[in-house]
């Protein structure tokens, strides 16, 4: 096995340790992984000078095989860096969305609770994933879903 060290944000760096363990063992069995290993197969470039990975404060240790270590090598560009954790942030953001609708839809919680609850359950705190982001971030989500009228919403 080789390993392969690249910048993320906190809250992606919980995330896959949770999913994966430290380091994270990327194989290309999961959709994760798959999207990894083409990150590293297909290198682009072209954003590179416009991409700042200063809000990139953690690092996470990627295992993967020799056999891809060999065939693809094992760097990324800053706009494959980029573009992982944005691949991360949108599987996150709709786990969490889709976790505070069931717990509000069930009338089990309210919001508050329902945040704090998916906080608990994937292991963020407020130096990974602050419960004021989570709570942005779903009431944009829900303000997105109105504008569509859709019968999706749980009042």
């Amino acid at each position: 096995m080789v390993t392969i060290s690249i910048p993320v944000k906190p809250y992606i760096k919980t995330f896959l340790h949770g999913r994966f363990g430290d380091p994270v063992d990327m194989n290309c069995h999961s959709y994760i992984g798959k999207h990894f290993h083409l990150l590293l197969r297909n290198q682009t470039a072209h954003k590179d000078k416009y991409i700042r990975l200063t809000g990139y404060t953690q690092r996470v240790i990627i295992r993967t095989s020799e056999d891809v270590f060999f065939r693809h090598g094992h760097l990324l560009t800053s706009s494959s860096v980029a573009a992982f954790n944005s691949f991360l942030e949108d599987i996150i953001k709709e786990q969490m969305c889709m976790y505070i609708d069931a717990r509000r839809s069930d009338k089990a919680a309210n919001s508050k609770q329902a945040y704090e609850e998916f906080m608990d359950k994937f292991g963020f705190n407020d130096g990974s994933f602050a419960y004021e982001a989570i709570k942005k971030a779903y009431e944009r989500y829900r303000r997105k879903l109105l504008s569509r009228e859709s019968p999706l919403i749980i009042n």
